[in-house]
């Protein structure tokens, strides 16, 4: 019998809305904070539009056209812009309204069973956060919560934002974990922005990011990937795919396959022709990565399809199969590319699919 697989050296999990209610959270700290600045701003609206200009804000430190800047200094400095959008002189409003409003984000409410599944995790795993927010706001949000942590970690450690791959690497790295720790890699396709992370340079070449990993793609992909058109030419960087197949890493499988115990890869095509999503199944629920076939919670309408697709009809089939399904057996779908909100459940309005439950 093969030897079983090793437990896992340490869970490091992203805070905002996935740890606590993000949304909800800002959405009751507007309102108090509008209603006593008199400002008339729809609490839900404020909460979107200062969750819009997080990214933006971090990615002046990724690009480096900024130093890495703490996240409580950014909020600081968005809150004002957001202020100024809706025509209130962030001037006219006294300093502790303005700073309290800013530590918001340190008043964040867990999900309801947070801090207990927290704390059943903590007893077979170290748990640590890897956040984008710094020391200080991590802590006290902590302490707010109830959450109990191993240790606090993310891009005030790194001195990086996510999504670079520094700011999981060299988290991994100050927790004495190795790149080579890592076994497998799910690539839904094999384009720029989702195989970017594969590999990173070493002596100024290309190198598998993950040395003892298996990378696993449809076969479909990465014969398309290594013989592109003039379409998709430019999505496809082989820096990103060629080195796993050099070095025996690259698994190319064909159709449906469970990758490991509870994780298979489905093709669903549509945005490539082999595009495969991933689904998880853990304690009698189901959770569905369809990446770019259903990019944001955005993208629910069936017609509602990219125009990067390369096969849009096959987008709208496949995306009309796997929501009936996700309906009827009540799976939760993780939206990819969404800035809002991250994994939700679907129901039906009529004949529309919409939104029924927000998790993170």
């Amino acid at each position: 019998m093969p030897e079983p697989k090793a437990l896992a050296k340490a869970l490091a999990f992203d805070v905002f809305g996935t740890v606590v209610d993000w949304r909800g959270s800002v959405m009751r700290e507007a309102k108090a904070f509008c209603a006593d600045i008199g400002a008339d701003i729809d609490p839900a609206a404020f909460a979107d539009e200062w969750r819009g200009l997080y990214n933006p804000a971090m990615e002046e430190c990724r690009s480096g056209r900024r130093p890495y800047t703490r996240l409580d200094v950014l909020q600081r400095e968005t809150l004002e812009a957001l202020l100024c959008k809706h025509g209130v002189a962030p001037a006219s409003v006294a300093e502790e309204k303005l700073a309290h409003m800013a530590f918001a984000w340190r008043r964040l409410d867990p999900w309801p069973d947070s801090v207990e599944g927290l704390a059943r995790l903590r007893k077979r795993f170290p748990c640590v956060t890897l956040s984008n927010g710094n020391l200080a706001l991590t802590l006290e949000l902590s302490r707010f919560g109830g959450l109990t942590w191993d240790a606090i970690m993310g891009a005030e450690l790194t001195q990086t934002y996510k999504t670079l791959p520094h700011a999981y690497l060299g988290t991994a790295e100050i927790l004495g974990l190795e790149p080579g720790d890592i076994d497998i890699v799910i690539n839904s396709h094999l384009h720029f922005d989702h195989a970017g992370g594969n590999t990173r340079l070493a002596d100024g070449k290309p190198v598998p990011t993950f040395p003892k990993a298996r990378y696993v793609v449809q076969t479909g992909e990465w014969e398309d990937a290594t013989r592109p058109h003039e379409r998709n030419r430019a999505s496809y960087l082989e820096e990103n795919y060629v080195p796993l197949a050099e070095r025996k890493q690259l698994e190319v499988v064909q159709g449906a396959v469970e990758v490991t115990p509870g994780v298979r890869v489905v093709p669903v095509g549509g945005h490539t022709a082999y595009l495969q999503m991933v689904v998880v199944e853990s304690q009698g629920q189901t959770l569905a990565i369809p990446t770019d076939l259903i990019p944001t919670s955005s993208h629910l309408p069936l017609p509602f399809i990219m125009a990067y697709d390369l096969f849009p009809v096959g987008t709208l089939e496949a995306k009309r199969r796997l929501l009936a399904q996700v309906v009827e057996e009540k799976w939760w779908l993780l939206f990819y590319h969404d800035p809002r909100m991250a994994v939700g459940r679907v129901g039906r309005d009529q004949e529309k699919y919409v939104l029924s439950e927000v998790l993170a």
